[in-house]
């Protein structure tokens, strides 16, 4: 009898821990699937990295966090683009510019800390477009400089010689928009951004809301285990039953 009962009891404590599972206390998101340790994984490649979290604590917890952010980005070189806040500093939205080869050390930083979620990272490989333009700049700048061997010659005469000024004042215009988009691009890949949305949250009550989820998860797993307390009850009614008849007869 003792064995039926020990097997039936085994049972239900295999179902529940089955029942439980494990899960990640924070969520990420996003449109890559690379981790902290391997976002920025070549150096010879021209990618922009963008990464955004929110940050959810008190205001006391949201200054310390901004002190601390802003305090290790002007540390390793970094600036902040923007920054915006609302509501007495309760909610805040900054967007710092970090050296991509100091991005992977910050996000550690902030994977390390459950007040961060909604984590959302972005990549662009913009290596071939790069390339391009560099090439188009190097073409511009051999063009302009056999212009100007032109216009050196004695021979060119003044309507080659106002025809090639003129040329050569085409050929600049290109080239220093041309410039102006590589300098943009060699900043947006040398620094990377890095969006955090502080958000209030009330913390006060949070001894409650912990004993609620434990009541909640107390009462769920109650109603996972009851069916087969039930069920185990029965089988030992009857179990006993039989035992009885036995001895009966």
């Amino acid at each position: 009898m003792k064995k039926y009962l020990w097997l039936i009891f085994i049972f239900i404590f295999l179902f529940t821990l089955a029942s439980c599972g494990t899960g990640s206390s924070k969520s990420h998101s996003g449109s890559s699937n690379y981790d902290s340790d391997s976002l920025v994984y070549s150096s010879e490649r021209k990618v922009i990295y963008s990464i955004s979290y929110f940050y959810r604590n008190n205001i006391e917890g949201i200054k310390k966090e901004k002190k601390e952010v802003r305090e290790y980005v002007l540390s390793v070189g970094g600036y902040i683009e923007t920054a915006n806040e609302y509501n007495d500093g309760k909610n805040c939205d900054y967007i710092y510019k970090v050296p991509t080869d100091k991005l992977n050390n910050l996000i550690d930083k902030l994977d390390n800390k459950d007040e961060y979620s909604d984590k959302t990272t972005k990549t662009q490989d913009i290596t071939t477009g790069y390339n391009i333009t560099q090439a188009q700049i190097d073409d511009l700048n051999l063009r302009i400089a056999n212009l100007e061997a032109r216009l050196q010659d004695e021979s060119t005469t003044y309507e080659e010689s106002l025809d090639i000024g003129n040329q050569i004042d085409t050929l600049t215009e290109r080239l220093n928009k041309l410039e102006a988009k590589k300098a943009m691009d060699d900043n947006t890949v040398n620094f990377s951004t890095v969006q955090i949305y502080y958000r209030y949250k009330d913390t006060s009550n949070q001894f409650v809301k912990i004993l609620l989820n434990i009541l909640i998860f107390i009462g769920v797993l109650l109603m996972i285990v009851a069916p087969f307390g039930i069920i185990g009850f029965v089988v030992y009614i009857i179990l006993r039953k039989k035992k009885n008849k036995k001895q009966l007869a």
